[in-house]
């Protein structure tokens, strides 16, 4: 199969069915209204559940650092305060001595152990010898060799106090009897202050309980879900685990669990911060907050598929829900083809019918929208289509019927050709040339006006013209006279057939015929850029008043002017037929105008175009 049928043929597939292309533009418009809705809730919601997480990851470190900086400092000042009392001082060079002083010192080191409840024991030991112990007591050889570590720890830092790790074996939530859990330690070497010098005297441990550290980290860690950390700077080791690793000693600790570039971020950056990794193929946001005057810092880690759950889970039900609207636009999308399709299924099997010639089909119109509109239009063209062959059947047989009317009346012609040439012998034959002349002039006529042409030359009309009023001026003599004035030039301008005599016929029957002397016809043509004017006058009685306006009335309603011409008894017909074939054939612009006075006499005139095309007959042969 080759790639064009791989990527066309599913769409050449879909396009020879209306119900595949509806079912398919459903799909589409559904598949894409709900990737798009996904999509947009998905980069919104992730956004801004990303811009909420850090927010509230950075407010429960600042509050966890707050804590955790406030115990702390507590304990400094604590210790600090024992470290220059001169009593306590002598109290620890003398320990054992004295019961009541050891009593005294007990009690109040107890009730400070009472007051802070982060811590779990307070130590205070000689260099070698007596100790002092307020809080909880229990002695293995890992405490006692732990003890002694953190001894030469606060011994090694000569009088500074400084926090230290280290593990401790509980009886606490988080720790059964024997295990042991990483913790925090104070630890501060005691001197006695003289004049001259300060020798060591002993060594103060306050510890943290281990099961306040984890709650201090499981109530960060219950806000969200994620896994915080303490972390030494100085070698990237973890301190404390979070509490998802409570069961580990530090020794069982991972020595880093983030990655180098990310350790680094962490020890570049100043105070706090938040930045995103995937360095352990796992996209996490990861938030910092060093501790002050520590080389500790806070880092808590959480896995942004685990942010992300609550929208996986609504971008899985939506497109469950997708699925779902799916599956309902293809049964909507089968139920509305049913309903287009049916009618469709009538329509083509009707077309088919009238292919066989079956014109009287009707197709039932079941509803008033678009596809009943088409049914309704497909039986009203049925129906025209039936009427319109029996009206070309109709017409064929009357047109044959005048071709055999038109073979039967060709004698005519020949006959009244026949007839003038006799008329015309037997007037030479006496002598009398009017009729000789007549007679030709008239067969003449009857030629040009029965030889079937429909376009002439304005130089045929002209002599057409001629020949009509010379058989005038044989019948009226003296009473008429006549002049043909013409440019050449317009000679051979084409024109349509018997154009201007109807209007001279007019002049002689209108207004020569009326005068008992001195009657005389004028025809003047000429050009006026692109048009051609004809103008015919005569003297004969001028038209009266009411005539004229009757007259102007019927040639501007060019409308009505065909079912005028039926109508009109007092008015030429030539006149207006002329007009109206000039407005057909040439446009509104064109015409005949005419003006009556005592003045000028009668005058008409024919104005039309110089070009004449056979488009502009068949749209008058159309029109009329």
């Amino acid at each position: 199969m080759s790639l064009n049928q791989l990527l066309f043929g599913p769409i050449r597939y879909i396009k020879q069915s209306l119900y595949r292309k509806i079912v398919a533009s459903f799909f589409i418009i559904i598949a894409l209204t709900v990737a798009v809705l996904i999509w947009n809730f998905h980069t919104q919601t992730a956004d801004n559940m990303k811009k909420q997480a850090v927010f509230n990851l950075e407010r429960l470190a600042e509050q966890a650092e707050s804590t955790l900086s406030s115990h702390m400092s507590s304990v400094k000042r604590f210790a600090w305060d024992y470290f220059g009392d001169s009593n306590f001082q002598r109290f620890v060079k003398q320990m054992g001595t004295d019961p009541e002083i050891y009593s005294y010192y007990l009690s109040k080191l107890n009730q400070f152990v009472t007051e802070q409840e982060m811590i779990e024991k307070i130590t205070v030991s000689q260099l070698s010898g007596n100790r002092l112990i307020a809080g909880y007591q229990r002695e293995t050889s890992h405490s006692i060799a732990e003890e002694e570590r953190l001894k030469e720890i606060a011994l090694a830092h000569d009088g500074k106090g400084v926090w230290v790790v280290s593990d401790t074996e509980g009886n606490n939530t988080f720790a059964s009897n024997g295990e042991k859990q990483p913790t925090l330690v104070f630890v501060q070497a005691l001197k006695e202050v003289k004049m001259t010098e300060r020798p060591l005297i002993g060594v103060m441990l306050i510890q943290f309980k281990g099961e306040a550290i984890q709650q201090w980290l499981r109530g960060i860690e219950g806000t969200v879900q994620g896994n915080f950390h303490l972390l030494d700077k100085s070698d990237n080791k973890i301190i404390v685990p979070s509490s998802f690793e409570h069961d580990m000693s530090s020794s069982q600790l991972p020595v880093v669990f983030l990655a180098s570039t990310d350790i680094e971020k962490i020890n570049t950056t100043m105070g706090y911060g938040h930045f995103f990794s995937n360095e352990q193929q796992d996209n996490q946001l990861i938030v910092f907050r060093h501790l002050k005057n520590t080389e500790w810092t806070l880092v808590g880690k959480v896995s942004m598929k685990v942010l992300l759950t609550p929208v996986y889970d609504v971008a899985r039900q939506a497109i469950w829900l997708g699925i779902i609207v799916c599956l309902v636009a293809v049964l909507v999308a089968s139920l509305l083809y049913s309903k287009i399709s049916t009618p469709l299924k009538r329509l083509t099997r009707s077309m088919k019918l009238i292919e066989t010639g079956n014109y009287d089909v009707v197709v039932p119109v079941e509803s008033e929208d678009e596809i009943g509109y088409i049914c309704i239009g497909f039986n009203a063209m049925s129906q025209e289509i039936n009427r319109l062959i029996v009206k070309v059947y109709e017409a064929d047989l009357l047109k044959k019927d005048a071709e055999i009317k038109a073979l039967q009346s060709q004698i005519n012609p020949h006959f009244l050709y026949n007839t003038l040439g006799t008329i015309d012998s037997l007037a030479t034959l006496h002598d009398d040339e009017r009729i000789s002349r007549i007679s030709q002039a008239l067969a003449q006529m009857c030629r040009y006006n029965l030889n079937g042409e429909r376009i002439a030359t304005l130089g045929d009309e002209l002599q057409q013209i001629d020949k009509y009023l010379t058989i005038q001026k044989i019948r009226f003599g003296n009473r008429l006279t006549y002049d043909i004035d013409v440019d050449d030039i317009l000679n051979n301008v084409l024109v349509p057939k018997l154009l201007v005599q109807p209007i001279v016929e007019n002049s002689i029957l209108h207004g020569i015929d009326r005068v008992v002397l001195g009657g005389q016809v004028n025809i003047r043509m000429y050009k006026d850029k692109q048009d051609v004017i004809v103008e015919v006058y005569n003297n004969g009685p001028i038209i009266p008043k009411e005539k004229c306006e009757e007259i102007q009335n019927v040639l501007n309603d060019v409308v009505k002017l065909p079912s005028k011409l039926e109508k009109t008894e007092n008015l030429s017909i030539g006149l207006l037929n002329v007009h109206l074939r000039l407005k057909l054939i040439y446009g509104s612009a064109y015409g005949v105008s005419f003006v009556s006075s005592e003045q000028q006499g009668t005058i008409f005139t024919i104005k039309f175009h110089e070009k004449l095309t056979e488009e502009a007959l068949h749209d008058e042969t159309v029109n009329r």
